[in-house]
């Protein structure tokens, strides 16, 4: 619920502050009264906006308000703020606010509300987001956690890229942020889990908690929402300690003005990320100061042998699901029916395998052959063949 305190409530009303509630995420509060002697006129507009709900509200005011007064951190809030529509999107203070009443009390303290001067309002420890239930609780995956308790991918192979990423969020000095390079398809997310493996077995208690950067930014309509989420989310990774934080499309967080500076400060204070991207994004990671705080790792496409190892160990997973039995001769055919097939190993293989097992259920077979797999291999070719006519 978007819900005010009750005295604040009363005190906007008193003042002809009308509260526009335009969705489950969106407040508009017009005709704000705003500081006179600290800014440009006396009144704003103020909008409250957030993705989703225990996600930061990103703050808006009227895109011609200025501030004039003496404080440095408001003067670069409101000078360096995102204009966009007829709004000016600034953030203020370094832990985002995930609470409506909080979010507008900051905001209207910067404002100078009651003729008070400008402030940015306190916010308590970042130990309240564990009572309340923050990112971590309601957007994260714990890999650890699977791992724990049996529940996660298999993992073959990959030692020597797993060994780098764990080596590099357990170390002590500022390079304690990875980042996993490779097609898509090599299994950049798998290496995710063992990394979490990894780390599970070491002697470190780290932790791990995965995060697809692109489905906490779904729905943001400034730049500054997407800051605010991922200062948000490392605001959060800091408040644990004990937690790393593994972010999919980590290159969604170097598109930002402030996302290289988000990264690099948090890593500073003692933030431990590992991310995956696509070869592609790689030079957008060059920037200094985040470049010399990170190690870039390579995961390339996985040989057959090792892809073949794979498709043993998700076999099962497969027939189960399907109900029925996957030949072991299957896993040779597999192998070699999806080596002209589009994409990377593992993925294509692992794609062709329940392909295969999905046909063979709808004609109500109880196995599957490698007759069924080179089925599916030619009808992949004829469909890619189709597509690019």
């Amino acid at each position: 619920m978007l819900e005010l305190g009750r005295s604040l409530a009363t005190r906007l009303q008193e003042l002809g502050v009308r509260v526009d509630v335009l969705d489950g995420n969106t407040v508009i509060l017009r005709n704000v009264p705003a500081n006179l002697r600290f800014f440009n006129k006396t009144h704003t507009n103020l909008l409250l906006k957030r993705p989703a709900e225990q996600m930061p509200f990103v703050a808006c005011v009227d895109e011609d308000l200025e501030y004039t007064g003496p404080d440095q951190s408001l003067h670069q809030a409101f000078r360096t703020g995102i204009r966009r529509g007829g709004w000016l999107a600034i953030l203020l203070g370094s832990r985002p606010r995930t609470d409506f009443h909080d979010a507008a009390t900051n905001v209207l303290c910067a404002l100078g509300f009651d003729e008070r001067g400008p402030t940015v309002a306190r916010m308590e420890e970042a130990s309240t987001l564990r009572r309340v239930g923050g990112l971590f609780t309601t957007r994260g995956i714990n890999l650890s956690e699977l791992a724990r308790n049996a529940s996660s991918e298999p993992v073959i192979g990959r030692e020597s890229e797993i060994t780098q990423a764990a080596s590099c969020l357990i170390r002590w000095g500022q390079t304690r942020m990875a980042v996993v390079v490779g097609d898509s398809g090599v299994g950049k997310t798998n290496l995710l889990h063992g990394v979490a493996e990894k780390l599970l077995g070491s002697q470190t208690d780290l932790s791990l908690t995965c995060f697809d950067l692109g489905g906490l930014f779904a729905g943001t309509l400034f730049d500054a929402e997407r800051e605010h989420t991922l200062r948000a989310l490392l605001s959060e990774a800091l408040a644990l300690p004990a937690m790393a934080v593994a972010v999919e499309h980590v290159e969604l967080a170097m598109c930002m003005p402030h996302g290289p500076a988000i990264l690099s400060e948090s890593i500073d204070a003692g933030a431990r990320i590992i991310g995956t991207t696509l070869p592609l994004h790689l030079p957008r990671f060059a920037i200094e100061p985040l470049a010399r705080r990170l190690q870039v790792i390579e995961l390339p496409e996985m040989p057959p042998k090792d892809t073949a190892a794979v498709l043993h160990a998700v076999k099962g997973r497969i027939a189960d699901h399907h109900g029925l039995e996957i030949d072991g001769s299957c896993i040779t055919a597999c192998v070699q029916a999806s080596r002209s097939l589009p994409g990377c190993f593992p993925a294509k293989a692992i794609m062709l395998l329940d392909s295969a097992a999905a046909s063979a259920t709808l004609i109500g077979a109880t196995v599957i052959s490698p007759d069924e797999i080179y089925s599916a291999a030619a009808e992949h070719a004829k469909e890619r063949g189709d597509a690019n006519r």
